[in-house]
């Protein structure tokens, strides 16, 4: 049987990082394989690594946000 994901032909690689390798710099050095390849090969993440990279591109939004709220409670409160 061969595997598909978005209608091209795929295999599944999973691992871990090295002991003292946070998940991040794990990431980053995996999205880095396919370039050095001479193959032509793409890289999606799914499931947890996907997740983690999305939630990582929103904290700054996030808390730009939270800052604004407070101003504006702040600002509402001593109005007077």
């Amino acid at each position: 049987m061969i595997s598909h994901f978005n209608l091209f032909r795929s295999t599944s690689v999973q691992g871990t990082g090295a002991p003292g390798v946070s998940s991040g710099e794990a990431l980053r050095r995996c999205r880095m394989w396919p370039g050095r390849s001479s193959l032509r090969v793409r890289l999606r993440l799914v499931g947890q690594a996907f997740q983690e990279v999305k939630a990582g591109s929103q904290a700054g939004f996030i808390f730009a946000l939270s800052i604004l709220i407070v101003y504006l409670v702040l600002a509402a409160q001593y109005e007077s």
